[in-house]
């Protein structure tokens, strides 16, 4: 990214809490058959931890045979075909919808305290500003996950925050964990018959020419991974960057909650895959 941002000015909230800011931002949780159970996790913790009451959209296939919260609307794209035409999927739903920019997040990646709500709101400022002076803006990363590769800082927002935007050639660069994505620029990075892995792990990943923008140091969340290749993860209440945040993560409180609700459960791992998302036969 050879622009660098000046964000110093424009980037403070209001009191007006009528017509609120984050109403603006959709809010999409991917999902699948094999994984949906988990949903009501996701939802628990989004709606405690976001910082106003709005709708989240899962984009899913099967209807759930369990109740989701009152803010939920689910999509459902038809059959779920697996993963090799998860791309596809994506494509044709993203392709049509009339909103700029989007906040995408998995239905296993699990936000674990209170969101900040000023860099929340910033990430929106400089994102929408990123789609009005540099085309190649794909997303901005909610959490520690740039600033934990390689990286570089391009500017400032109004609180001193440093921006930073991902090196190219490093790991994750479309990783579709809890970020405010660029749709047109979304859909355009996707190709044919793509797994949720390849897309994030690649050559065309690593190595695309879209930047990525995230904070430094403090993140407008922390978050945790529900599962691994299948797998839970034992510590998914735990943040995943916490030697770099700070936090531990979630309370013991909400942890005992959710495994007492049975949310996130032991699951039989419906077919192995390598580090790229690609079958093992």
């Amino acid at each position: 990214m050879n622009t660098r941002l000046d964000l110093t000015t424009g980037c403070k909230m209001t009191n007006d809490t009528s017509n609120h800011w984050v109403d603006g931002l959709p809010v999409y949780i991917v999902t699948a058959d094999h994984s949906m159970f988990c949903l009501p996790a996701f939802c628990y913790l989004f709606n405690k931890f976001w910082p106003a009451s709005t709708t989240i959209n899962v984009i899913g296939y099967s209807t759930p045979n369990f109740e989701l919260p009152e803010n939920v609307n689910y999509i459902s794209l038809g059959k779920d075909r697996g993963a090799e035409f998860w791309s596809d999927d994506m494509i044709n739903f993203f392709s049509k919808v009339d909103h700029k920019l989007f906040y995408l997040t998995t239905e296993d990646g699990f936000i674990l305290r209170k969101v900040n709500e000023q860099l929340l709101f910033d990430s929106l400022a400089i994102s929408t500003q990123m789609l009005e002076t540099n085309p190649n803006f794909l997303r901005f990363n909610l959490t520690h996950c740039v600033s934990s590769r390689h990286h570089s800082v391009v500017g400032r927002n109004s609180l001193g925050n440093e921006v930073i935007a991902a090196t190219p050639g490093t790991d994750y660069r479309h990783s579709l964990q809890h970020s405010i994505w660029n749709t047109s620029n979304f859909v355009s990075m996707l190709l044919p018959s793509m797994t949720p892995w390849q897309v994030e792990l690649d050559e065309n990943a690593r190595f695309s020419n879209f930047d990525i923008l995230a904070f430094r140091g403090e993140c407008p969340m922390q978050v945790g991974h529900g599962y691994s290749k299948g797998k839970k993860v034992a510590n998914w209440y735990q943040d995943v960057w916490r030697h770099m945040s700070g936090f531990s993560g979630l309370s013991d409180e909400d942890t005992q909650y959710i495994e007492k609700m049975g949310w996130i459960p032991e699951i039989n791992v419906p077919s192995e895959r390598d580090s790229s998302g690609r079958l093992i036969k």
